[in-house]
Order: structure tokens, then C-alpha cells, then sequence
């Protein structure tokens, strides 16, 4: 089939652009450049949550989940009317990768490239991308059980201990209006999936462009923006 003189092939089509609307869930991923570590040890872990909490006095948002894996990062937030997820990860990012640089010795890019975000339809979807993140540590063999990774959710979601950053408060409304009943619930919802093969490969993730159905353009223009803010802070 002739191509159309003056239009790229899909080959050479530009990346689409990011959905970027506050009060939107997120799901977030980014690995090292190369595929390579960007947390070595739990001091980098530490150090990664520490920041994340100090970017979010400057632009609020809800933490619902998180996973910390070798080489790449999941995260699942909610941003509020006055955040935008390109300000949060811009300085988040480039900030991590800074620190580790000098920590390490290296130069260049810690990451592979920009980060990924999907937005979520938190109403069909908001549990199944919870269990996916939760279910990466014991996918890659790096424990047993979701519950005893130290450095995702998981736990504190089914117990409301340990990480008082974390709120499941809109995941857990989803199985029952009793707290308890609903973390249990959850943990037999990801338990269930367990021992299933994943379907969901991170190539294919970093392909996907949301969970669920996307906003309509009528949706997106009546929601607020995020002001430009440019707002400094240090560590």
C-alpha cells in the first residue's frame, strides 16, 4: 500500500502525549537506564520514599500503593486539583537520580527515559492494578508472600500498619464497607492471583496507555489545570 505523501508511517509517529489532569489516579513506572539497578540497597529505598514525601508538602497527592523493585519503580497516586504528575515526577526524578548519581559515583542518566504513567479508572480497575503492583515482588522471586516485601503497600494495606503515607481508604471501599472485612477481602483478591502467570509483561505495560477507559475530551476541558507553580525545595 502506497504511503501518503507528507505523512509519517507509524513507524516514525511522535509519541502521544501524556495525559496530565489533576484529580486523576496514576500509575507510575520508570526502570533504570539500560535496565540496570536504580536501588542498590535499602539505604537507596529509604531515600527514594524520604524525597517522595518531601515533594508531596509541595504538591499535594494520595499514595494509594507502591512497589520498590531492583530496576524499576511502580507507584499509584492520586493527584489533587492543584498538582500536575509532570511537576511532581520532574522534580522527584531528577532529584533521585542526582543523589544517586553522586552516591554510586556514576554520571548521565539514572533512568531509562521519561517516566510512564497510566491513567486508572479507579471504579473497574483501581483493585487489579494494586494486586499487579503488590504481585511484582513475588513474580520476580524476591519473596513468598506480597505481605512480607518491606518495600511495597502490600502489608500495610491489608493490616493499616507500618506506613501511615499509604491510603487505601478508596481501594478498600471497593470490597466492603467494614475496614476489616474489606483488607481481607483485598488479601484474598491478590492471593488469588498468586499462582496465575501475569499476563500484563512490563513491555506490554509501558505500552498500555491507561487502565480502563480513558477521559473524554469533554472531560478533560471541564476539569481545572494545575498552575505553574515552579516551586523550589531541598533535601
Amino acid at each position: 500500500m502506497n504511503k501518503i505523501r507528507g505523512f509519517p508511517s507509524n513507524r516514525c509517529m511522535p509519541r502521544p502525549p501524556r495525559i496530565d489532569i489533576p484529580g486523576l489516579t496514576y500509575h507510575l513506572t520508570n526502570r533504570g537506564v539500560k535496565k540496570l539497578p536504580v536501588f542498590h540497597e535499602d539505604e537507596d529505598r529509604q531515600y527514594f520514599l524520604r524525597l517522595l514525601l518531601i515533594v508531596r508538602q509541595y504538591h499535594p497527592f494520595i499514595i494509594q500503593d507502591f512497589s520498590l523493585m531492583t530496576n524499576h519503580f511502580h507507584l499509584l497516586i492520586k493527584t489533587l486539583q492543584t498538582s500536575s504528575i509532570s511537576e511532581i515526577m520532574q522534580q522527584f526524578s531528577s532529584r533521585y537520580a542526582q543523589w544517586f548519581n553522586r552516591k554510586y559515583g556514576q554520571s548521565g542518566h539514572a533512568f531509562q527515559s521519561r517516566f510512564h504513567s497510566i491513567p486508572v479508572q479507579t471504579d473497574a480497575y483501581l483493585a487489579e492494578v494494586c494486586a499487579y503492583i503488590d504481585l511484582n515482588a513475588p513474580r520476580a522471586g524476591m519473596v513468598l508472600r506480597p505481605e512480607d516485601f518491606a518495600w511495597g503497600g502490600h502489608r500495610s494495606i491489608i493490616t493499616g500498619k507500618d506506613l501511615s503515607f499509604i491510603d487505601a481508604s478508596e481501594l478498600l471501599a471497593l470490597f466492603s464497607e467494614n475496614t476489616e472485612r474489606a483488607r481481607l477481602l483485598y488479601q484474598q483478591f491478590v492471593m488469588e492471583r498468586l499462582g496465575k502467570p501475569e499476563p500484563l509483561t512490563q513491555e506490554k505495560l509501558l505500552r498500555k496507555r491507561s487502565w480502563g477507559v480513558m477521559p473524554s475530551v469533554t472531560e478533560i476541558l471541564t476539569l481545572p489545570r494545575a498552575p505553574q507553580r515552579g516551586q523550589k525545595f531541598g533535601v
